[in-house]
């Protein structure tokens, strides 16, 4: 079902990556939609007796687990800002 078995561990890494290097400053839904796109991709349902949208929840639940394990980026105390602003 998981096209790669190393496709889990890249999914943790790459998010990781990805919301822990200024995309932290992100708000928590587009940071879950970006894990959810990332992961929906990495299933591969094709040939399988599953309807269309049975994994959403499964999807949907591992993408909030997920992006919430970076922490909510913090402003500045100088600026105000992120570092993520132009």
């Amino acid at each position: 079902m998981i096209a790669r078995s190393s496709a889990p561990q890249r999914l943790r890494q790459t998010c990781t990556t990805t919301c822990g290097t200024g995309a932290a400053a992100d708000p928590l839904g587009v940071r879950t939609a970006y894990v959810r796109d990332y992961f929906a991709r990495m299933l591969d349902t094709s040939g399988l007796d599953v309807p269309a949208g049975t994994l959403d929840p499964f999807i949907d639940y591992v993408a909030d687990k997920i992006s919430r394990t970076v922490p909510e980026a913090t402003p500045g105390p100088e600026t105000g800002k992120t570092g993520t602003e132009p």
